[in-house]
């Protein structure tokens, strides 16, 4: 992990002029540096981005019943415009902390959206209402500098993977000088994708086709929540959103419960946490199983102890779920000092 890039981040508190109540309260906002890989010996480099940083908080305030469904009611008046690129997020629940969903639709104070609400939320639960990342909001207008083109043939590409399906979706930069419609980023089809989704908890995967590393900034606020991420088996793109790098062993992806976290073993056999750095050869991870091994904690291939590895701010993480069956990583929350 030391060829990554130191990253930056500034944090200044910023009153949001939002409040709990008649309760205000301050968000600390600011930048991470992340740095893209340039292709070696002619082949195609990939770098895990992860858009930690939030966009700001549309709504926040608690609920004046328990969920029913997929809607949830709010104390005050919700903001006009909000829909599926907005979704909503428990802060004050319990064990719920850090679920969201997607915004469906919006009626008076009532909220729906895309997926029923944990049981046992009650009425007074905390949530926010903020506005998703997106390819543009994280990588604006091509800040990596990647190549640009008309095709996926010749331009660097943007991947999104949606692990239920483990399909992948990518994106490129189009110049209007080059005969796009507008500078602006576009899909495989040449639609507009200025505007895809990355959710919660998830990171995108740049594909850089040309040699030179190159560099980025992005900016926002800090997440100070937990955040929920669904693991499916197979292949899973992740980003704890923890604007301050967070060790393997702070992660809470080794629970000793496949469905919160990891499957525990022996071996690489087992689940695997992988890191993608610049020289490209992956570094895997295995979190191991006491009854077994006589042992806690993270290992690598070689049985060493890897407890403080570090999932940098910058960049995400692949999982590789070999356990026959899905599971709800709960990421910590950041602990913004006083």
């Amino acid at each position: 992990m030391k060829s990554y890039i130191p990253y930056s981040l500034l944090l200044a508190a910023a009153a949001s002029g939002l409040a709990y109540g008649a309760t205000a309260y301050t968000t600390p906002v600011g930048y991470i540096t992340h740095s893209v890989t340039g292709s070696i010996a002619g082949s195609p480099s990939f770098t895990l981005l992860s858009p930690t940083l939030v966009q700001p908080t549309a709504w926040a305030g608690v609920s004046t019943a328990a969920p029913v469904g997929k809607a949830i009611t709010a104390s005050g008046t919700l903001p006009s415009g909000l829909n599926s690129q907005y979704f909503v997020e428990l802060t004050a629940a319990g064990v719920n902390n850090g679920w969201w969903a997607t915004v469906v639709s919006v009626s008076g104070s009532t909220v729906t959206v895309t997926n029923n609400f944990p049981t046992g939320v009650l009425a007074g639960a905390t949530f926010v209402i903020k506005k998703h990342n997106t390819i543009k909001s994280f990588l604006g207008s091509n800040a990596p500098g990647l190549d640009p083109g008309l095709g996926l043939d010749d331009a660097d590409e943007v991947q999104v993977l949606n692990p239920a399906t483990q399909g992948i979706s990518s994106y490129f930069y189009a110049l209007a000088v080059d005969g796009a419609p507008v500078d602006g980023w576009y899909d495989s089809g040449g639609n507009d994708a200025n505007d895809t989704v990355i959710v919660p908890g998830t990171a995108v995967m740049a594909v850089r086709k040309k040699p030179g590393n190159t560099t980025f900034a992005s900016s926002g606020e800090v997440k100070t929540t937990k955040t929920q991420a669904d693991i499916y088996k197979g292949y899973n793109w992740l980003s704890p959103m923890v604007a301050t790098d967070v060790s393997l062993l702070a992660s809470n992806l080794n629970t000793g419960n496949t469905s919160t976290g990891v499957q525990q073993g022996v071996d690489l056999s087992v689940d695997e946490v992988q890191f993608i750095p610049a020289s490209q050869s992956i570094a895997a991870y295995f979190a191991a199983d006491f009854a077994q091994t006589g042992v806690n904690g993270w290992y690598d291939s070689g049985g060493n102890s890897s407890d403080s590895i570090l999932m940098q701010a910058p960049y995400g993480i692949q999982l590789v779920r070999k356990f026959n069956s899905s599971a709800v990583w709960t990421a910590p929350a950041v602990v913004i000092g006083q």
